[in-house]
């Protein structure tokens, strides 16, 4: 009999044998989808102080409130449920409590096993009797390494896995997402084999995760190094923002980067890192006279550099390079170019538009009525704008265009009698903020985003200097951050 024959309590396991054609096929459930699969073990690898326990926290916290993880739409709801957390590390009184406080948990589903008292595999009867009796259905281990016996080597690939083997089926029996936490190598490497000890834990584990800072922009960053049970998920950065003695997660959204560029080694440019520098030098030699430059000579370039093809496309998702086929490029840039070929650009130098046009939205919709409203002129120069077919004339003189089917409420300046085109991926619903005797005019969101945005992006101008009477009459353009000249071109 071999040690695979027994269990963690020496009694000789029975060999399951079964029929694939009798077992009923079930989808996979999750905790957090892509993320935390129920009934599934986890493992979320990172250095101390990168946030582990903290983001842990803050996703344990969302389940006992039922609230939306944080790549769900808002509205999202769970029901609520019980959490376990073994922590052999953190004080109860002056962190735990103190850190899910903050997360916005409720505390009476928090429940706490403090210094390493459960250590496995011996102590695997007395943890599924608890996620048993209090219908947890997440358990966190933090970290692991303190909560193996004494006996089980971490770096043996034979003893991890039968340490953990009972914990597999604690998780599968109970429906649990079973999360143990485990710190980084002090040297780098590929992300899955960053983890210390044996490679056992990831073998084990169906889905590892890693928090750590990206090394070309310094982002904190919490991304999936395996994912057995799905497709790897997107990303996301994180920033922990400090309140009191402990922190909060602030969920920053979805980014390029990917897991084996948290572990690069300190003082080495990554992969990605050196592929990003390579693309801002390429397609920043204005000295060229275009912004567009032919993609299949910038990838054989790469391949000069020793830039692979997979790398350098994440490099421009990360920079925000934009493709565009030869047929496609703006009137002045179509001499001497091959229709059919893709060209490539870094990414157009508008500073916080988004930002200003949501902030003026905003303004609108405020009880904030201390614009002058537009002349009657100016009313007159704008009703002779042609429009969006979706989109019909005002009944009034307080609004230049009432939203019908159309997304976009702005004039048609460049298109006349053709459709809206938002291909800024900004939605304005500007027109509906009717003001009580004064105007909603787009005059006055051209007014409120010029101060929100204070600054061209062509040209860098201070805005404020530029008081052409004419803006008005570009339409949408004004609301881009741009200065008069700037929109002209």
């Amino acid at each position: 009999m071999t040690t695979r024959d027994v269990r963690h309590d020496g009694h000789e396991l029975a060999p399951t044998v079964v029929c694939l054609a009798k077992v009923k096929e079930r989808e996979v459930r999750w905790l957090w989808k892509g993320w935390l699969p129920l009934g599934k073990l986890t493992i979320l690898d990172g250095d101390p102080g990168d946030g582990k326990s903290t983001i842990l926290a803050d996703i344990a916290a969302r389940k006992t409130k039922g609230r939306a993880m944080p790549d769900d739409p808002d509205d999202t709801v769970y029901e609520p449920r019980t959490v376990i957390f073994l922590a052999a590390e953190d004080d109860v009184e002056d962190t735990l409590k103190p850190r899910f406080r903050v997360a916005g948990a409720d505390l009476e589903a928090v429940r706490v096993v403090s210094n390493a008292a459960i250590s496995f595999p011996s102590g695997v009867d007395v943890l599924a009797k608890l996620v048993r009796d209090l219908h947890a259905v997440m358990v966190v281990i933090d970290p692991i390494e303190a909560h193996l016996d004494e006996r089980v080597d971490p770096n043996s690939n034979p003893q991890v896995r039968k340490a953990l083997q009972p914990l597999v089926a604690l998780a599968a029996k109970t429906g649990a997402a079973v999360v143990l936490v485990r710190h980084l190598r002090k040297t780098g490497g590929k992300a899955l084999y960053a983890g210390a000890g044996s490679i056992g834990f990831a073998g084990l584990a169906r889905e590892v995760l890693l928090v750590g800072r990206d090394a070309a922009t310094g982002a904190r960053t919490l991304a999936c190094s395996k994912a057995s049970v799905s497709e790897k998920p997107i990303s996301l950065s994180v920033e922990l923002r400090p309140r009191g003695s402990v922190a909060i997660v602030e969920w920053l959204g979805p980014v390029a980067t990917v897991a084996d560029d948290l572990t690069d080694e300190p003082g080495e440019m990554s992969a990605l890192e050196e592929a990003c520098r390579f693309l801002r030098v390429e397609l920043g030699r204005v000295e060229l006279g275009s912004e567009w430059f032919m993609a299949r000579d910038v990838q054989r370039q790469a391949v000069d550099a020793n830039i692979h093809s997979a790398t350098l496309r994440r490099a421009r998702a990360k920079l925000g390079v934009r493709s565009v086929r030869g047929s496609k490029l703006p009137a002045g840039e179509l001499f001497g170019r091959d229709a059919d070929r893709w060209y490539m650009a870094l990414p157009e130098p508008v500073p916080d538009v988004k930002k200003g046009v949501k902030d003026a939205e905003q303004f609108l919709a405020s009880g904030d009525r201390k614009l002058v409203p537009p002349t009657d002129e100016q009313h007159e120069r704008h009703d002779q704008v042609p429009l969006c077919e979706g989109q019909t004339p005002s009944s009034g003189p307080t609004s230049v265009v009432a939203q019908s089917t159309c997304s976009s409420p702005v004039p048609m300046t460049n298109n006349p009698g053709g459709t809206c085109s938002t291909d800024d991926g900004m939605s304005n619903n500007l027109s509906n903020n009717e003001f009580p005797g004064e105007s909603t005019d787009l005059e006055v969101v051209v007014h409120v985003a010029q101060e929100l945005v204070s600054q061209c992006g062509g040209c860098g101008q201070s805005l404020s200097d530029d008081s052409d009477e004419d803006d008005f009459a570009e339409g949408p353009a004004a609301l881009f951050g741009l200065c008069t000249e700037c929109r002209r071109v």
